[in-house]
């Protein structure tokens, strides 16, 4: 199963003038800015997708959690994941197959839904996140 990711562009943060302002910050203060707003964001997300996850046993539910990712020179982000905190594996199998659903049981997402439907406010939160480091510095 390939791992599902929520891209936000350059473009859709913001002007030229901005990033170029952002990034003259060094790369210490820019990533410190933005993986605050991002983790900001991966729990609203998280939020709104625990409220629609299966219910069964209530475990998937519970299980989500957010981790930043791996430190890259190309990319900064993170992560909500529920599946591999699951300790039960018919649990992890159960939201496995809710998500993307099987060849005889319709998908019922809720992880990708979530993310799509806060994308916007998660872009608006970088963009406040870089103009503070920028007033702030």
């Amino acid at each position: 199963m390939p791992p599902e990711h929520i891209q936000v562009t350059a473009r859709e943060i913001g002007s030229r003038k901005l990033i170029k302002k952002f990034l003259a910050l060094g790369a210490g203060k820019a990533n410190r800015a933005l993986r605050k707003s991002l983790r900001g964001s991966a729990k609203r997300i998280g939020a709104v997708a625990r409220s629609a996850a299966p219910r069964d046993t209530g475990q998937v539910a519970k299980s989500f959690k957010q981790r930043a990712m791996r430190r890259s020179r190309v990319a900064i982000g993170m992560t909500v994941k529920t599946y591999e905190r699951l300790a039960d594996e018919d649990d992890r199998i159960h939201a496995v197959y809710s998500e993307y659903g099987t060849q005889t049981q319709q998908a019922q997402p809720y992880l990708r839904p979530a993310a799509r439907k806060l994308k916007t406010r998660v872009v608006r939160s970088i963009r406040v996140a870089m103009l503070r480091a920028i007033r702030e510095n």
